[in-house]
């Protein structure tokens, strides 16, 4: 009788924990995906995402949209945004967890045919006027601080609240912006604009993906965490 009792409760326990688990199946799921992303992240990080989407689920939707800190975290706990992706070093929480998904830098972003391009010393830097990015994205921060820190001192002939404006503004004149690598690249593709390698060592930052604890073992969460590693981890050729 002991060994039936024993053999009906591991039965159960195998109904609770595993047939009666929720499920996903992203083929029939009708779910909308929201993630927590920076203007200028998003034109990295969407285009590549809602192609895999629609591709896997394609039944789904997927919803971006941009807060601060405070409002970021309530968001994630209530469960109104899925993920942070990016650089959100304000998530320090032990609510929350990451994933690093790569480590990444700066260029210099100048017009095609500036006589910079060819050689970027550090005297060089300074002699330039430079356009500023003044935005909440905080991977900017890294730059300014890191060159503040050194003395390093910047003509700053323009600043503008808008990444999107770089390409037109370096294009049009022999102004340099700092950028973050991925970036410059999305712009040089346009083919008015080309990256130089900074003439200082500025410090990477992760690119990572944040999401609250309390969803950390949903199948739905889950899925789409490992897609986003998939896309834009160590194993891909993202930023290459």
């Amino acid at each position: 009788m002991a060994a039936a009792k024993e053999a009906r409760h591991i039965l159960q326990r195998v109904y609770e924990n595993v047939l009666d688990a929720p499920r996903f199946t992203p083929a029939e799921t009708t779910t909308e995906f929201c993630l927590a992303m920076p203007d200028v992240a998003e034109m990295i990080f969407a285009p590549g995402l809602i192609q895999a989407l629609q591709q896997l689920t394609p039944h789904a939707s997927m919803r971006t949209s941009s807060y601060d800190p405070q409002s970021l975290e309530q968001a994630m706990e209530s469960g109104q945004v899925d993920i942070a992706l990016g650089y959100f070093p304000d998530l320090k929480s032990n609510r929350f967890f990451k994933q690093r998904l790569r480590m990444h830098g700066f260029s210099c972003m100048l017009r095609k045919g500036h006589p910079a391009a060819q050689q970027m010393s550090k005297s060089r830097y300074s002699e330039l006027d430079h356009v500023l990015v003044d935005t909440p994205i905080r991977s900017q921060e890294l730059v300014d601080n890191f060159l503040d820190r050194r003395g390093v001192v910047r003509r700053i002939r323009m600043r503008t609240t808008h990444y999107l404006t770089l390409p037109a503004i370096v294009a049009a004149t022999d102004l340099v912006a700092t950028v973050p690598t991925a970036v410059g690249a999305h712009f040089a593709k346009l083919g008015q604009v080309e990256l130089v390698p900074p003439p200082y060592d500025i410090p990477q930052f992760p690119i990572q993906q944040h999401w609250h604890r309390r969803y950390d073992k949903d199948p739905r969460h889950r899925w789409f965490r490992d897609r986003i590693a998939a896309l834009f981890g160590p194993g891909s050729n993202f930023f290459l």
